[in-house]
């Protein structure tokens, strides 16, 4: 047999001539059972040669269980070529491999580039028909930026939907076996693998490299079952009841499957089942009030003896009808120095009521951010004018543990109803040493961020920050949406495709929208689309599907962006500071004592306390004698662990403090 990629088919480990392949036990939980038994270094007994005799006759029977009781469906070690895989960016190396000479890696030619997603997919899965448990595993080894760049191992049923196995980041020179539960997907004929590497805009390393990817079968079922769903993106909710869906699959069965949600933080509670269509469960989340924060998760038990249970991730949205002026993509970061503002023209006729705002700012060792300050502007000539509402404290999401997230910050409490155009924005008080980091697409396609560095708001033109708003008062939408919507550029031609949406026979016809206008539809029957792009600029085009049905239209499905490049182309003024003020202990389980700075003279202090979405949960009015007062209690009892900002004002003076809750 040549020394090649191999698509094991047989009931036997196939493993290519002259390369070791390593047959390991099966894992619980991290823990790996090893076959071999090796004595204790220098040990000495009268009856060490029969011990060693039976110890190793126990050990050559565990190894040939094992290799009866389960097989190597797919195994690859890249001594000939690339032909399992589908490539963008990645290729085979020499310079690090494990058996023998050659392993992949996504950039053989050096260090990877910036702003850059490289993948690597297997295009004939592994075939795991009949067996009832499976492995990965693999070698690696990789040098890539700690919490900016990423690997993310994934498989899918069926190179449709991918499925996170793990995140790869930091500095792990040296050669290490990773290994990973398949079970949920046994039983399936034709399950893929990906590697998906995701860079930022700064710093190249050498990235990494992988060797010896293998798939076994095991004979037993000792997984929950595969839960796949597709959850909103960016907290996108909408308006009305949510329908949801989950594919849920596993190779003995299932016996239970629950939804859970809550709201506001609020206990969970269950949804009861809407129907089941195969393996699709679904579910409708009752309507919410515009700007309230919902939580959802699936819970499937498999039809195994025992019964083995698995939880989705927890998913996320703001209900109410989001107002979007990006493309979602953090294409560049602008280190923003004090006192800089940014904000972000919005245009919404009869939106009733501004429900939540939603920013992405970045926060780490070099950009050490305390809370920041989101205003409400009313619309003057295209630029914000007259303050509607603020501030509100919030203290950013988007850290190098969650480095795209966004955070939502409640503003129901103002009670605002929005104008037809209005800004929502922020201003950044930092000290002088600090830098903001602030992500933004480029270049711009909306064209309606602006900034203030001093001299006031004015119009940027390197590209669009990332705040979003939520509005309420509109009409709800209770209809089924498209799902799954990509595409493929084909000269000045995009096209377009879609699933169609759940159970329903009354669907008269699916409405494509690119850049928020209605540009074109389909028949009910049709979920593809193609659309001319020609006589466009160069630039990023958002499109998004809605389905339109005899009782009403559904939302708007999550959004697909392309960047075209046409043919023939191609080739409020600063509050005084006060410095000295502080909060103890802190952390604390509940009671806060307060200190203040030498700046205040005694009086009347209003302190203010608020959770991380910049929602007031606590409020005092104290009395002091001045500078230096201590024993201030704040009772804080009863609130959630987690990132409070203490604000703290009197005389014109303000200080804000984190303070950090225990469970």
């Amino acid at each position: 047999m040549n020394s090649r990629a191999t698509l094991l088919q047989s009931n036997h480990a196939v493993v290519p001539a002259g390369q070791d392949v390593k047959t390991t036990s099966t894992f619980s939980g991290s823990k790996q059972i090893s076959p071999g038994i090796q004595s204790r270094a220098g040990a000495t007994s009268p009856d060490y040669p029969m011990k060693h005799l039976i110890i190793s006759l126990i050990a050559i029977l565990l190894i040939s269980r094992m290799a009866a009781s389960q097989d190597l469906v797919l195994y690859d070690n890249f001594e000939g070529g690339l032909g399992l895989w589908q490539v963008s960016g990645w290729g085979l190396t020499t310079q690090y491999s494990v058996t023998p000479t050659h392993a992949l890696t996504e950039s053989p030619a050096g260090f990877y580039p910036n702003n850059a997603t490289m993948l690597a997919a297997t295009v004939t899965g592994a075939d795991l028909t009949g067996w009832m448990g499976a492995r990965l595993e693999f070698q690696a080894r990789w040098e890539i930026e700690t919490g900016f760049d990423f690997c993310f191992v994934e498989a899918s049923r069926d190179g449709s939907f991918w499925v996170p196995l793990d995140a790869l980041t930091g500095q792990h020179p040296d050669w290490q076996m990773l290994v990973y539960d398949l079970g949920g997907f046994a039983g399936l004929p034709n399950v893929r693998l990906r590697f998906r590497f995701v860079t930022d805009p700064q710093v190249n390393q050498d990235g990494l490299c992988v060797d010896d990817v293998g798939v076994w079968g095991l004979p037993e079922d000792q997984s929950g079952p595969l839960i796949i769903h597709r959850g909103p993106a960016a907290y996108q909710g909408g308006s009305g009841p949510r329908p949801v869906y989950a594919e849920i699959w596993d190779a003995s069965g299932i016996s239970q499957e629950q939804l859970f949600y809550r709201t506001d933080g609020t206990p969970f509670r269950t949804v009861p089942l809407d129907s089941l269509a195969g393996e699709r469960y679904y579910h409708t989340i009752p309507a919410q009030e515009a700007g309230t924060a919902v939580e959802y998760y699936f819970r499937a038990v498999d039809a195994a003896p025992g019964g083995h249970e698995a939880f989705s991730d927890t998913f996320a949205y703001v209900a109410g009808q989001m107002l979007i002026q990006d493309d979602g993509l953090s294409e560049d970061i602008f280190e923003a120095p004090a006192g800089y503002r940014a904000a972000v023209r919005f245009a919404r006729p009869n939106a009733g009521y501004l429900a939540t705002a939603l920013v992405r700012i970045y926060t780490d060792a070099f950009h050490p951010l305390d809370s920041l300050d989101l205003y409400v502007w009313a619309d003057s000539s295209a630029l914000p004018g007259p303050l509607l509402a603020g501030p509100f404290p919030f203290w950013p999401d988007c850290t190098p543990l969650n480095p795209e997230a966004w955070t939502p910050v409640d503003l129901r409490s103002a009670l605002l109803t929005a104008p037809d155009t209005f800004h929502v924005g922020f201003e950044f008080g930092g000290s002088g040493a600090t830098l903001m980091a602030l992500p933004y697409d480029t270049p711009a396609a909306w064209g309606r961020s602006s900034a203030d560095q001093g001299s006031g708001f004015a119009p940027i033109e390197f590209g669009d920050f990332h705040l979003r708003t939520v509005v309420g008062g509109l009409t709800p939408d209770t209809l089924f949406a498209p799902d799954d919507l990509t595409g493929a550029g084909d000269g000045d031609l995009v096209h377009l495709s879609w699933s169609a949406p759940g159970p329903g026979d009354d669907l008269l016809r699916y409405e494509i929208e690119r850049q928020g206008a209605i540009v074109g539809q389909t028949g009910h029957l049709e979920t593809t689309w193609t659309d001319n792009l020609a006589g466009l600029p160069e630039g990023d085009y958002q499109y998004r599907v809605r389905a339109r049905y005899s009782t009403g239209v559904s939302l708007f499905c999550d959004p697909w962006s392309y960047h075209y490049v046409p043919v023939g182309v191609i080739g409020g003024g600063a509050t005084p500071a006060m410095t000295g003020a502080a909060a103890f202990p802190n952390p604390t389980n509940g009671m806060i004592k307060l200190r203040l700075g030498p700046e205040f003279k005694g009086g009347k202090v209003a302190v203010r306390l608020f959770d991380v979405r910049g929602r007031e949960v606590r409020s005092w009015v104290l009395t002091a004698a001045g500078a230096g007062a201590v024993g201030l209690d704040l009772p804080a009892q009863g609130l959630r662990a987690g990132v409070y900002v203490l604000d703290i004002r009197s005389e014109g003076l303000q200080q804000r403090l984190k303070v950090v809750m225990l469970p």
